[in-house]
């Protein structure tokens, strides 16, 4: 969320086929290195885990960044967790929903705590363009948890699949895909790259190349990974509510740019979130004993 601001120039296709590129290119060395293999049914999940997990849905989001601003789509995308969690256990049935509406709630009005002071609409928007902008983010906002959920039940029931190579067979499939479009992007009627622009300067490349590795090694190889590991070993209903982890870390890295501490209205909020999540874990806990007594 934080590279389409540092790189305004680029196009929101230029910035999500570099960072799934430079987690490619890190996949690629580890499966050199490796060698495993593995059955063609997996690798066809990852091919879909990498496209509606990935690069669909980093682009939506990008482009919904581009067109309302980074603070409304932050905002949006913190109910993400709610909307994993919720969308989990309608799939799954791990608790009784009871056992959550509270927690839920909890995390819900912190999220809104921390972020609705801080929306800031361009006047330069238009009506036509906010509202395409928010259709983006939420088809963005869907695609992930319906990939958060799938893959999850999917990894759960492949007991000999390991999250480490899962994730570098979807980095794989991401590298080969966003070859293939940095190849067919130049021969569509769309937006011009700003990369192929004689106006680009060294500067300008240089924080690209940076914000994308980054973004591709933390963003997506150590991110993917540790969301695999999360969602094979927790009950998707809590995974979910630990994604908030995302924007609390989000939210100390721009007090950290902006060098300023959190302002009281955040403090409550983050209390609120992690007291839900906190709620939350022991209850499973909690109905997971009984299940286990019974």
């Amino acid at each position: 969320m934080i590279c389409p601001v540092f790189a305004p120039e680029f196009t929101a296709v230029e910035i999500t086929l570099g960072r799934y590129f430079f987690y490619g290119v890190v996949c690629l060395g580890l499966w050199l290195r490796s060698r495993r293999s593995h059955s063609w049914t997996v690798w066809k999940m990852a091919l879909v885990f990498a496209l509606t997990g990935n690069l669909v849905y980093y682009g939506l989001e990008v482009v919904g960044v581009k067109m309302i601003g980074p603070s409304m789509v932050a905002l949006l995308f913190a109910i993400n967790p709610i909307c994993v969690c919720l969308y989990g256990n309608l799939k799954n049935k791990e608790i009784p929903f009871s056992l959550i509406v509270l927690p839920i709630i909890l995390v819900l009005t912190g999220i809104l705590v921390v972020h609705v002071n801080d929306i800031q609409i361009d006047p330069d928007i238009s009506q036509s363009q906010f509202l395409i902008g928010m259709g983006f983010t939420i088809s963005s906002i869907a695609m992930w948890a319906w990939y958060a959920v799938h893959n999850a039940r999917y990894l759960k029931n492949q007991t000999d699949l390991n999250p480490a190579d899962f994730n570098m067979i979807i980095g794989l499939w991401c590298l080969i895909l966003s070859l293939m479009s940095m190849a067919i992007v130049n021969f569509l009627p769309v937006e011009s790259m700003y990369l192929l622009s004689p106006e680009i300067t060294n500067q300008q490349l240089i924080w690209f190349l940076i914000a994308t590795a980054t973004l591709g090694l933390f963003g997506s190889y150590f991110g993917t990974f540790f969301w695999l590991r999360a969602s094979k070993m927790l009950p998707l209903t809590l995974a979910g509510q630990i994604i908030v982890a995302e924007t609390c870390s989000g939210l100390i890295y721009t007090y950290l740019n902006q060098q300023r501490f959190p302002r009281w209205y955040e403090l409550v909020g983050f209390v609120l979130v992690i007291g839900g999540v906190l709620i939350s874990i022991r209850k499973v806990q909690q109905y997971q004993a009984q299940l286990a007594n019974a």
